[in-house]
């Protein structure tokens, strides 16, 4: 592969990424309530384990 071709590749690839997970977060925002939730309930534990 040629090292111009580089930037354009790594472009393209964010691109597809941001597109696939927009298009996720779009269609799931139940799963990303749950999954905040899920987040919030690690950190508390975290923080319950730290100050122990």
């Amino acid at each position: 592969m040629k090292k111009s071709m580089v930037p354009f590749v790594v472009l393209g690839a964010m691109t597809t990424v941001g597109v696939a997970s927009y298009m996720y977060l779009k269609n799931h925002k139940e799963i990303m309530a749950k999954a905040k939730c899920m987040i919030k309930g690690m950190q508390n534990d975290l923080d319950d384990m730290m100050s122990n």
